[in-house]
């Protein structure tokens, strides 16, 4: 089964905290910016307001290449292109929550800029 915007619902997630129910679910892109070098990463963040007042469980599940292929939060993709170099991710997107917003942090260890798909689950906690 392929991914994507139009079947969404179709994600499902197993959490290690008692959640109550999904409360949204947020599709989106943003552009991680390039780097400078492949050793230091560049930090991007997409922030998304809410009115909930509380903090939310999120589950994200991210792509780079428009859709084909998809990683869940923070997984590190080998980057092969330079395979001497300690780099171990081109780029880690991760999800956090506050009570009024949610923020998606990508980090691009790559000399060129990314786009970054995302669908992303925000749950109530128990």
């Amino acid at each position: 089964m392929t991914l994507s915007v139009a079947n969404a619902k179709n994600m499902r997630f197993t959490a290690r905290y008692p959640v109550d129910k999904v409360v949204n679910i947020y599709t989106g892109t943003f552009t991680a910016n390039a780097s400078s070098s492949t050793l230091s990463g560049e930090r991007t963040h997409e922030v998304i307001t809410h009115t909930y007042g509380a903090n939310c469980l999120l589950e994200l599940v991210y792509s780079l290449d428009g859709g084909t292929t998809w990683n869940d939060m923070d997984m590190q993709i080998p980057n092969l292109a330079i395979p001497t170099a300690p780099v171990f991710q081109t780029t880690v997107v991760s999800p956090f929550s506050t009570t009024t917003t949610f923020v998606i942090a990508a980090c691009n260890f790559t000399t060129s800029s990314k786009t970054v798909q995302y669908i992303m689950t925000a749950s109530w906690l128990d």
